[in-house]
C-alpha cells in the first residue's frame, strides 16, 4: 500500500461511522437523562436506534407539546439519514462506489467519495442539532418539571 487514497471510499465511509456513532452517544446521553427523571424506561440502553427515537419522541411528548416540531423535524432528518447509512452498512460497497444486495430484485445503487463525506457531515449535523435542542428546548422543560415536583 503507498498510502494514497485517491478516490478511495474506504476513509470517507470510516468518517460516516465515526460521525453516527457521534450521534448515537449524543442521542443516549439524552435518553440517558430523560430516563434519570423517569420520562424514558431504564431498559433503553440495549435497543436499536430507531426504538431509541421513538423513546426520545414518546418522553418529549409527556413534558411540552411547544417542542414537538422541532423535534419531529430532527427524528424525520435522523430516519433519512439513518436510511442512507444503512444501504451502505447492510449492502455490499464494490470498487466504483457500487453498492449490491445479497438479495434478490435489488437494485444496484452508486456512491462516491462525496456522497460519503456529505452523509458524515450531515450525521455530525444532526448531532449538534439534536444536542442543541436537548439544551436549549427540553433541558428547561426537566429543570422546571423537577422544581415543580420537588
Amino acid at each position: 500500500m503507498n498510502g494514497a487514497f485517491e478516490g478511495d471510499l474506504i476513509r470517507p465511509l470510516g468518517l460516516v461511522t465515526l460521525n453516527f456513532g457521534y450521534a448515537e452517544y449524543e442521542l443516549d446521553s439524552f435518553i440517558e437523562r430523560l430516563s434519570s427523571v423517569g420520562l424514558a424506561p431504564e431498559s433503553w440502553a440495549q435497543r436499536p436506534i430507531g426504538q431509541k427515537l421513538l423513546l426520545l419522541t414518546e418522553a418529549v411528548r409527556a413534558l411540552d407539546i411547544s417542542v414537538q416540531a422541532q423535534l419531529e423535524a430532527l427524528l424525520d432528518d435522523a430516519r433519512r439519514l439513518l436510511d442512507h447509512r444503512n444501504l451502505l452498512v447492510h449492502g455490499c460497497l464494490l470498487s466504483g462506489g457500487r453498492i449490491v444486495s445479497g438479495r434478490s430484485g435489488v437494485k444496484q445503487k452508486r456512491t462516491s467519495v462525496e456522497d460519503l463525506a456529505l452523509l458524515a457531515e450531515a450525521a455530525f449535523s444532526w448531532k449538534e442539532r439534536l444536542w442543541s435542542y436537548r439544551w436549549k428546548q427540553v433541558e428547561p422543560l426537566l429543570e422546571a418539571m423537577l422544581a415543580n415536583a420537588g
